[in-house]
Formats: structure tokens, C-alpha cells, sequence
């Protein structure tokens, strides 16, 4: 289980906010970003991030077309 604790080491990728603890997900107080909690390990990767993952799977597509 993610201990409340666990708290004080962490901060938002986004805007460098605290968390709080909701069930099953990180909330941040600052941006209100949502981050989820899997098998008790926070999920923290940035919307920038995700958008960048996004932008590279369609180039590889693009580059080497989808098998």
C-alpha cells in the first residue's frame, strides 16, 4: 500500500506541486494534475511526456510503417 509518508519525497512533474492522497491516485494541490497509482507505485509521467511518447510512436510509424 503507497504510505501518506511517502509524500514528502515527491512533487508534481508538471509544476513542482505537493500531492494529495486519494484513493488509488496522486492529485496535485498546485496544477489539480492527476496521477495514477498502480500496484502501489505512482505514475508519474508528465502530459508533456505522454504527448512526447505519442509523437514518437507516430514517427517510428511513419518512418517504418506499422507491421
Amino acid at each position: 500500500m503507497f504510505k501518506k509518508e511517502y509524500l514528502s519525497f515527491l512533487c508534481c512533474p508538471n509544476c513542482r506541486g505537493e500531492f494529495s492522497l486519494e484513493t488509488k491516485k496522486l492529485i496535485c494541490k498546485k496544477c489539480r494534475s492527476v496521477f495514477p497509482i498502480v500496484n502501489d507505485i505512482p505514475i508519474l509521467i508528465s502530459s508533456s511526456t505522454s504527448q512526447d511518447v505519442v509523437l514518437s510512436q507516430k514517427k517510428w510509424d511513419d518512418e517504418y510503417g506499422k507491421s
